[in-house]
C-alpha cells in the first residue's frame, strides 16, 4: 500500500468518525437550553483530557521539558493572533467556532505528521492506528459540533468531518518524512497542545455562564476529562 494511499484511507476514517462525533455534539448543540453551560463544560473537559493524557504525554517520551514549553508557547501565540485578527474581522465578535475548529484541524495535521512517522518505521503499527484515530476523532468532532453555529445537521457534520478530514494531509507528511526527529514530532504536538489549551480558556470557559451554578457543569466537566483518559488507556 504506497503512502498515498494509506492517506487517504486515515483521511477517510477521520472524516468518518469526527462527523459521528460532530452529529452528536450538533444533536446536544440544538437542543441545547437548560444545558448549553454544561455543554460547553463537557466540550471543555474533553479538550483538556485530550492535551494532558494524550498529547503531552506523548511529547514528553520524544522531547525535553524546555521544547514542550516552548511548543506550548507558540501554539498559544498562533490562536491569540488568529483570534485577534477573527475579533477585529468579526463584528459580533463570535470567534469559538472558528477558532475552535482551526485548533482542532491544526492539532488533527500534526498529530498526523507524528502518526504517518511512526507508521513509517513499522507496519504492524497500523491497525492500532487505525483503531486510535478513530477512537479520538469522536470526542474531537463532538467539541466542535457543540460550539457551532450552523442550524443544519447535516452542515455540522460536514464540517465536523472536513476537521477530521485532514489528519490524512499530516500523515501524508509524516510517512515521506518517516525519519523526522522525535524532538521536531515532540514540538508539533507541543504546538498543536497549546493551542487547545487557549481556546480552552478563551473561548470554551468563557462562555460559561457564571451565574448559572450548576452542579450538572461541573460533573459533566470532570466527565469530559475522564473519556481521553479511558481511549488512550484502551
Amino acid at each position: 500500500m504506497n503512502y498515498f494511499t494509506i492517506a487517504i484511507f486515515m483521511a477517510a476514517l477521520g472524516m468518518f468518525s469526527s462527523g459521528i462525533g460532530g452529529g452528536i455534539g450538533g444533536i446536544l448543540n440544538q437542543n441545547s437550553g437548560k444545558i448549553k453551560d454544561p455543554l460547553y463544560m463537557f466540550t471543555s473537559g474533553i479538550m483538556t483530557g485530550i492535551v494532558c493524557f494524550d498529547m503531552l504525554p506523548e511529547c514528553i517520551e520524544m522531547s525535553n521539558f524546555k521544547n514542550i514549553i516552548l511548543g506550548i508557547v507558540i501554539g498559544c501565540a498562533i490562536v491569540y493572533i488568529v483570534k485577534f485578527f477573527n475579533d477585529y474581522v468579526d463584528n459580533k465578535n463570535n470567534s469559538a467556532q472558528f477558532v475552535v475548529a482551526l485548533s482542532m484541524a491544526v492539532h488533527n495535521i500534526l498529530e498526523g505528521v507524528a502518526i504517518g512517522a511512526g507508521f513509517s518505521y513499522s507496519s504492524e503499527l497500523g491497525l492500532a492506528l487505525l483503531i486510535s484515530i478513530f477512537l479520538h476523532d469522536i470526542p474531537e468532532g463532538i467539541v466542535v459540533g457543540a460550539v457551532s453555529d450552523n442550524k443544519r445537521l447535516s452542515k455540522i457534520i460536514i464540517n465536523s468531518g472536513i476537521v477530521g478530514m485532514v489528519v490524512g494531509i499530516g500523515v501524508y507528511i509524516g510517512l515521506i518524512i518517516g525519519n523526522i526527529s522525535k524532538t521536531c514530532i515532540s514540538i508539533c504536538l507541543s504546538v498543536a497542545a497549546g493551542a487547545m489549551l487557549y481556546v480552552t480558556v478563551s473561548e470554551l470557559l468563557t462562555n460559561y455562564d457564571n451565574n448559572y451554578k450548576s452542579n450538572l457543569s461541573n460533573i459533566v466537566y470532570i466527565i469530559g476529562i475522564i473519556i481521553p483518559f479511558i481511549l488512550v488507556n484502551i
